[in-house]
């Protein structure tokens, strides 16, 4: 298992919506799909499971690394 690049209180882009469709993501949400190509701050990493927490507008959303674009 790959340790993950990104730590708490990074500040990430989240890849464009236009990265989601051309790849026709299956884990499609309506509501997460709306921080598609924002900046958004991790609150925490999940090692085990790959994943990354961010907290926007009191909703949790996860983001696996292929869908983060990179750090600001």
């Amino acid at each position: 298992m790959d340790k993950l690049k990104y730590k708490v209180g990074d500040r990430v882009k989240i890849k464009s919506f236009d990265w989601f469709r051309a790849i026709e993501y299956n884990s499609f949400n309506t509501l997460q799909s709306r921080y598609y190509g924002e900046i958004l701050t991790i609150k925490s990493v999940n090692e085990k499971l790959q994943y990354y927490c961010m907290v926007e507008d009191g909703g949790q959303y996860y983001w696996t690394e292929a869908t983060i674009e990179g750090k600001i």
